[in-house]
């Protein structure tokens, strides 16, 4: 059962909010700087970038409403510990859209690096839509409930589904990524480079939305008599939304990491006892008429210079065809 006073964590609902609305700013920059970057990226790309950043906007003004119910209006009201908000519960229905939007999309990138593996990737997906699913249901059963006791003895259990499958979805899905990438490494250093980036976003990305998921999902059981569960929960939806806009306006960078100069000295000593140079190409010295070129005693060394050029579409980047430098 849940406190009968509102003040001791009624306050998390307040730094919920803070937190989120940061996030929600970092977002809307990701956002413009996604259009400005890549203004010839798909149109399919676009509109999820447009449906996130719209998602987010929509989630931060519910928690705006849930913090105006709980702060203000009802402030001398000390049952509203107890009271869901409806808006709570669309916070949570946003949260797991938008969470399914950007699983989606690294699912994608999973099928891309493991060459179209449906087996990997069906399960991915399989996986998020059943977490939305939860959390309509969560959604439903809480603005009809209306109770944090009654919602959490009869129906917290989908709750703590959700949560768990969105905690799992992020580990299954980094450590895929991780595995495919790494398989994908080559001879070429720049290359692999690349390969290493990828890598380090994607078990950056993991492990911020995996944690916070996960801790959330803990003060939800540890501390069931508590709103603390809740400032964490306003801040995943917005991790996750970060973590694709962040993803997407990564590429530029990358690709110029694609194409790669390795240079190399190589010393090669020739001796004198070589004699004389035969004769060198006209484009070599075109001053030289002779075209023999006294060896000189000095130790020549020769800079071998190679170049090496790679090329990579960056699917699993989701970069389309008509994205230009």
């Amino acid at each position: 059962m849940f406190s009968s006073s509102p003040r001791p964590t009624v306050g998390s609902i307040l730094v919920g909010g803070l937190l989120s609305s940061f996030l929600s700013g970092t977002v809307f920059m990701q956002f413009i700087l996604y259009f400005r970057i890549y203004p010839n990226d798909a149109f399919r790309i676009k509109s999820m970038v447009a449906a996130i950043w719209a998602l987010d906007m929509f989630h931060t003004i519910m928690i705006y409403l849930a913090c105006w119910d709980y702060l203000i209006r009802n402030w001398t009201n000390d049952a509203i510990f107890d009271y869901i908000p409806w808006m709570i519960g669309v916070t949570v229905a946003l949260t797991a859209l938008i969470t399914f939007i950007v699983q989606c999309f690294f699912a994608y990138r999973v099928y891309t690096v493991s060459n179209r593996n449906i087996y990997v990737t069906a399960p991915i997906a399989f996986l998020a839509l059943l977490r939305v699913v939860f959390a309509l249901v969560s959604m439903g059963e809480m603005i009809r409930l209306s109770s944090y006791s009654a919602f959490s003895s009869r129906y917290g259990w989908v709750f703590t589904t959700g949560l768990s499958l969105s905690s799992a979805l992020d580990v299954l899905v980094t450590v895929s990524l991780c595995y495919f990438l790494r398989r994908s490494r080559s001879g070429f250093k720049g290359m692999n480079h690349i390969i290493d980036l990828l890598t380090l976003y994607t078990v950056q990305n993991g492990l911020l939305t995996g944690v916070t998921t996960i801790a959330a999902l803990i003060l939800w059981l540890a501390l069931s008599n508590s709103l603390l569960f809740l400032t964490l929960h306003f801040c995943i939806a917005k991790l996750y939304a970060n973590s694709l806009l962040a993803t997407l306006n990564a590429r530029k960078s990358l690709r110029r990491a694609q194409t790669t100069v390795e240079s190399h000295s190589m010393p090669v000593i020739l001796s004198s006892d070589l004699g004389r140079l035969g004769r060198f190409s006209s484009a070599r010295d075109a001053s030289d008429q002779s075209g023999d070129v006294p060896m000189s005693r000095k130790p020549v060394q020769i800079n071998v210079e190679k170049t090496v050029n790679s090329v990579c579409d960056y699917d699993v980047e989701a970069a389309s065809p008509t994205d230009t430098e």
